[in-house]
């Protein structure tokens, strides 16, 4: 496949007209349908500026092999090509992750493997053990919901980004020996919910050896809820939790609103999950989900938006712009900022300043 033929896909996948991309890139529409029929190519610019666009390497429209898509599992995947351009940035910030790791000697091992499950597993109540093991082998203690994301990111490498996915998408996963597990969040949905969505992508990445990629789909899914559902709600204490909390028998909304601020789930995840200990009618269990979603007098939950990229991924594009392994201009794209926002990042103080103020390269 050469490079006319990569252009023209890639541009067909992003949902792009020629007018599109020449308003974007300041390249002329002829010169556009030129570069995809093969009559010329285009200059190393322009080249440039297309991968831009596309979020792709040079390099990628300079191989010769099929384009292979990348593997990603969506949870609630949004239709193309939204799906394709947060698709293509998604597996961009991985790549450039492990860019920074290499150039800065920082690599990690990857210590995930030791995660894997050795088989899928077949029905609930072995995706219940799973969650055990897993809850047990990355001591996550009595409320993995408060050292979840922690222990991802520091202990097994995990690269996880925020990025705003809109509508009801919310989160996407990815593993491949090049750069590891990876994870992409909804900024837009609140932190108890991403806390779901977390733990329901690590279901697919401990599995990720052992799905057959093709049967499971819908089962998976449910598969995967069950796991982030047990996971982040141990059965004894959230036992002993509602043991507590109990008054005549019921719970109050009071007491399911603390239960659930407790272990950082939303309602809706605590109440099925007291579905799924106490046996409770699915048609009470959505009769009082959707009584919850009345008491909005009570004060809200306070959710932070986070920040795109990993506090790691940051101070690893710092070192490598101090130890001149890139450029200011490489520096930020990689943060994702306008080159002239760069002029005022500063690491330190005083004589031990590392300031960026150099002139764009």
């Amino acid at each position: 496949m050469n490079i006319a033929t990569r252009l023209k896909a890639v541009r067909a996948a992003f949902g792009l007209t020629l007018s599109d991309v020449s308003k974007q890139t300041d390249i002329g529409i002829s010169s556009l349908s030129d570069f995809e029929n093969g009559k010329r190519e285009p200059m190393l610019g322009q080249l440039k500026k297309l991968s831009g666009l596309y979020q792709k390497p040079v390099s990628f429209f300079l191989e010769t092999a099929a384009i292979k898509d990348p593997c990603i599992l969506w949870r609630n995947k949004p239709s193309a090509p939204k799906s394709v351009q947060l698709e293509a940035e998604f597996v961009k910030f991985c790549t450039q992750y492990q860019n920074l790791e290499v150039w800065t000697k920082s690599a990690k091992v990857n210590s995930f493997k030791n995660l894997f499950a050795a088989v899928f597993p077949n029905d609930y109540a072995e995706v219940k053990q799973l969650a055990h093991v897993i809850c047990k082998g990355m001591e996550l203690g009595a409320r993995p919901g408060a050292s979840l994301f922690r222990v991802l990111e520091e202990v097994y490498g995990v690269k996880i980004f925020h990025i705003s996915l809109g509508g009801d998408a919310s989160s996407a996963c990815i593993y491949t020996e090049e750069y590891g597990p990876a994870i992409m969040l909804n900024s837009d949905s609140a932190q108890w919910r991403r806390n779901f969505d977390l733990a329901h992508e690590l279901f697919h990445l401990v599995t990720w050896n052992v799905r057959t990629k093709t049967e499971l789909m819908e089962k998976e899914e449910k598969f995967a809820n069950h796991f982030a559902g047990v996971l982040l709600m141990p059965e004894q204490e959230i036992r002993e939790i509602i043991d507590l909390s109990l008054k005549n028998d019921s719970l109050l909304y009071n007491d399911l609103d603390t239960i659930a601020r407790q272990f950082d789930v939303s309602l809706d995840a605590l109440l099925w999950r007291i579905h799924q200990l106490y046996n409770t009618p699915q048609e009470a269990t959505i009769k009082w989900i959707e009584e919850t979603k009345l008491y909005s007098q009570l004060p809200l939950r306070r959710s932070e938006k986070p920040e795109k990229l990993p506090s790691r991924y940051k101070s690893l594009a710092f070192a490598a712009l101090k130890e001149g392994e890139i450029s200011t201009r490489q520096f930020a794209n990689y943060m994702d900022m306008n080159i002239s926002d760069t002029y005022s990042y500063q690491i330190g103080d005083g004589a031990n300043a590392f300031k960026i103020n150099d002139s764009p390269m």
